[in-house]
C-alpha cells in the first residue's frame, strides 16, 4: 500500500490500528469547522481521499482517542467530521457516509439549531456538538482513506 502525503506539520499521517486503509493526522493548525473540512479535503491525492475523520465503530473511536492522548500541548477538543444536516438527513459525516455509530458525552447532543458540528474530547473519547461558526476555532483530525488497489 502507498503512503499518504505529508500532513502539514502536527502528527504526520499515522495508520489506523483498526482499519487498514485509514490514516489519521492532526495538522499543526486551528480552524473553524468549515475551514478544517476544506484543509482535510485539500490533502486528497491519487489513491487517497482526504476528509475530516469519520468514526465507524467503538474500536476506531478508541484508536483515535489513544492517538490524541499521545499529543502534548493540544487542546481538549478536536473537530471530527460529523455534522447535522437537518431533520430530513440527520447526522452525516463530511465524506458523505451516514452516521451509524456515536459516542456522545452525557447530555449531548444538545438541542440547539446552531450547534451542528461535533468535537471529540480527548480525555474521555466522547463527543459533543458545538457551533460551527467562525468564532469557534479548534484543532481537528483529518483522515486519508486509501482508495487504490
Amino acid at each position: 500500500m502507498a503512503v499518504p502525503p505529508p500532513c502539514g506539520g502536527g502528527t504526520g499521517f499515522v495508520q489506523s490500528n483498526v482499519t487498514q486503509n485509514k490514516f489519521y493526522c492532526v495538522p499543526d493548525m486551528h480552524a473553524n469547522y468549515f475551514d478544517a473540512s476544506v484543509e482535510c479535503v485539500s490533502k486528497t491525492v491519487t489513491n487517497f481521499m482526504g476528509s475530516l475523520v469519520s468514526i465507524d465503530n467503538v474500536f476506531e473511536n478508541g484508536d483515535i482517542t489513544a492517538l490524541l492522548r499521545t499529543l502534548s500541548n493540544t487542546p481538549l477538543q478536536f473537530f471530527i467530521g460529523l455534522h447535522y444536516e437537518g431533520a430530513k438527513r440527520g447526522w452525516e459525516w463530511t465524506n458523505g457516509d451516514k452516521q451509524n455509530y456515536t459516542n456522545w458525552s452525557a447530555g449531548y447532543p444538545v438541542l440547539d439549531k446552531e450547534a451542528n458540528c461535533v468535537t471529540l474530547i480527548k480525555t474521555t473519547g466522547t463527543w459533543a456538538n458545538t457551533y460551527c461558526d467562525d468564532n469557534r476555532v479548534l484543532t481537528f483530525i483529518c483522515e486519508m482513506i486509501y482508495t487504490g488497489s
